[in-house]
């Protein structure tokens, strides 16, 4: 409703040096407005800066700029330079008006999250923000004057083009007249460009209402650690089950490849990789409503929300250079990040067309299917060598096609960017699989045997030098197996020994040893089940030469009274204080001295 004096649009991420911040006041009354013993207030924390508007004369249904030092008013605008320094908005953002009482007259929260517990014009904190500008852009109200103390609904981004200082905003766009307000979605987003190949982020966007959408007015957020970034969307008007793709100068779409009717446009997108915690993307309408959310990396540190308004717990995998997360499914959209979404392969990238046809789904193998032995550890510079053998204790084939193998080399349990395996990834009925690296030297692989080779770095295993892990997902996003080791003495092995999920880490491979089940196919989702084995046997049964390191028996999981001993396996000497887990190995490399640790559990 209109009111009294308000603030009616500001920029506070002026180009260069940033001394050019501005901020429109507006008088929607029909007498003239003096404003002795007004002051206005702002800050990026705490309102840490005031500025007395005492001078300040806003006639009847007129606008004034307070301005900074750089900012030159528009000819026939009324200006008063007070030498204002806005917030940027990288969290929460605010600047209120303030009368001659001292009572808060206006307030705008700019940006997320309100970490600062900023509070709105209702005395509440604040939960309704606009849009963090980028720099040139402004934000103003949707209509001039109409205030209902919530930032978010009353302010939109404006374009460069479309701000005015000192003059009335844009006429509104009537956002339900130009098609569904929940009609497109987030459908493929490139986080990690190959630079060498195809540089520049990208995020393709997807019609899947039943008519034409108009994008004046809808914006995209991306987030690292908190939505730091607002990417309003050209006026394109987009086609029933057209394709626009949002990509950074640095990417140029191929026109050969586009679906027909594709549109384009370009943004200096700055995407996080989630290399350490969850980052998104979040596609909101023109009335500032989220449509579509997509949450990728794992752990959800920064407590992103998804479309439910819960805190997200289904996360996407993230993707690998040159790959891409997309839908497993062309525009089909659960609100569930991991469920809806997969990782695509270089080859199957596909920005502005249709995502890859997903492979059939067999989780019937899940129970059936195991982690049954790996090479983390190769001899010399062992890059590029890594392996895994999968067992299948089934009486049928299991095409793994969808599944995933996921690792997560010093952070467990915080596993990484996935490997999807393709469709037709056949492991057969009682038999043996080999997924290994391109530069693997076998000297003992069964002729015959089968194998899925993938390029060199794509299973980046830890070599146990702290905690690492991997697991295997069924292709419907259960955890089929798992495997955690590493050596003793690294921060958290000894929780790890009191864990009843995994009492304590499968031992640390030397050089050229694997970690194999002591029986083949032998699974009791405890430490027992992998041991150390010195003779490899990729794609057969394992062999029986489990290498134990001489020790005192070992006592609920952890070593025993303490002793010093030489390793037969290939390790160094390691010392072992009385009454307690392992610590460190003495010298050179960690003592192999820990047992296994397998899991079956839903991915959270």
């Amino acid at each position: 409703m209109l009111g009294g004096v308000v603030i009616n649009e500001l920029l506070p991420n002026s180009p260069g040096s940033d001394n050019a911040d501005w901020l429109e006041l507006y008088n929607p009354g029909a007498s003239e407005v003096t404003l002795t013993g007004w002051t206005l207030e702002y800050g990026t924390s705490t309102y840490s800066s005031a500025k007395s508007l005492s001078d300040v004369v806003i006639p009847a249904g007129g606008l004034v700029l307070i301005h900074d030092d750089g900012f030159t008013p528009p000819s026939g605008a009324t200006g008063y330079n007070l030498s204002i320094d806005l917030g940027t908005g990288s969290n929460s953002d605010a600047v209120r008006v303030v009368n001659c009482l001292g009572e808060p007259v206006d307030t705008v929260v700019y940006s997320d999250p309100n970490e600062n517990s900023w509070v709105d014009d209702s005395g509440a904190v604040a939960t309704s923000f606009a849009p963090k500008p980028n720099s040139e852009e402004s934000i103003g109200r949707r209509i001039d004057g109409v205030d209902t103390n919530q930032s978010g609904d009353d302010f939109t981004l404006y374009l460069v083009s479309e701000v005015t200082p000192g003059q009335p905003n844009p006429v509104p766009f009537d956002c339900a007249a130009n098609g569904a307000l929940n009609g497109l979605v987030i459908n493929e987003i490139m986080t990690t460009p190959d630079s060498a190949v195809a540089p520049g982020e990208w995020i393709e966007l997807l019609n899947v209402s039943g008519s034409a959408l108009t994008l004046t007015g809808w914006t995209l957020n991306t987030g690292k650690g908190s939505y730091d970034k607002t990417y309003a969307l050209d006026a394109l008007t987009v086609p029933v089950g057209g394709y626009v793709l949002v990509h950074h100068p640095d990417f140029t779409p191929n026109v050969s490849t586009l679906a027909p009717g594709a549109l384009t446009m370009v943004a200096a997108l700055d995407l996080g990789n989630a290399t350490t915690s969850s980052d998104a993307v979040q596609l909101l309408n023109c009335n500032n409503d989220p449509v579509d959310t997509l949450i990728f990396g794992d752990p959800n540190k920064d407590n992103y929300l998804d479309d439910s308004g819960q805190i997200a717990s289904s996360l996407a995998t993230i993707s690998g250079s040159g790959e891409s997360i997309g839908r497993r499914v062309n525009g089909v959209d659960s609100d569930l990040s991991f469920e809806d979404f997969t990782v695509f392969e270089v080859s199957e990238v596909s920005p502005g067309f249709e995502n890859p046809e997903p492979p059939p789904c067999d989780v019937s193998g899940n129970g059936l299917v195991l982690i049954n032995e790996v090479l983390t550890d190769a001899a010399g510079a062992d890059a590029g060598q890594h392996w895994i053998e999968l067992v299948n204790l089934g009486a049928a084939d299991i095409d793994l096609g969808g599944w995933e193998l996921q690792v997560a080399p010093s952070t467990w349990p915080d596993f990484g960017e996935g490997l999807s395996l393709p469709g037709g990834t056949i492991l057969p009925a009682g038999g043996f699989l080999v997924i290994h690296e391109a530069d693997t030297v076998f000297t003992n692989l069964p002729v015959g045997a089968p194998t899925l080779v993938v390029a060199a770095g794509e299973l980046d295993l830890g070599n146990g030098s702290s905690e690492d892990g991997l697991r295997l997902m069924d292709c419907g996003g259960d955890e089929a197996d798992a495997l955690a080791y590493g050596p003793t003495g690294t921060a958290g092995v000894e929780l790890d020994c009191g864990n009843a999920a995994f009492p304590t880490l499968a031992p640390a491979p030397g050089e050229s040893q694997t970690l194999g089940r002591s029986a083949d196919a032998a699974d009791t989702d405890q430490c027992t089940d992998f041991t150390l084995l010195t003779t490899m046997s990729p794609g057969a049964e394992n062999a029986n030469n489990d290498c134990v390191p001489t020790d005192d028996a070992p006592k609920s999981g952890c070593r025993g009274r303490g002793s010093s001993t030489a390793d037969p396996c290939g390790g160094t000497t390691a010392y072992e204080p009385p009454g307690r887990c392992a610590t460190a190995p003495f010298g050179g490399l960690e003592a192999v001295v820990l047992a296994l640790a397998l899991l079956r559990r839903r991915r959270p």
